[in-house]
């Protein structure tokens, strides 16, 4: 392995730990946001995998 391919590993694993914090984030606003307006969690839940698609 090259020192370019350890800085480009590297890279993907720091991307890879933002989308997981995202996710997280994401997941977090949405349990607010259905808790403000009422739904269980298999609404939430359906809710969540139509808007993601």
């Amino acid at each position: 392995m090259t020192s370019s391919d350890s800085q480009a590993a590297a890279e993907w694993c720091e991307l890879g730990k933002l989308v997981h914090d995202l996710d997280i984030q994401n997941d977090a606003r949405m349990r607010e946001r259905t808790a403000m307006i009422g739904l269980t969690a298999p609404q939430a839940s359906a809710l969540r995998e139509l808007t993601v698609r």
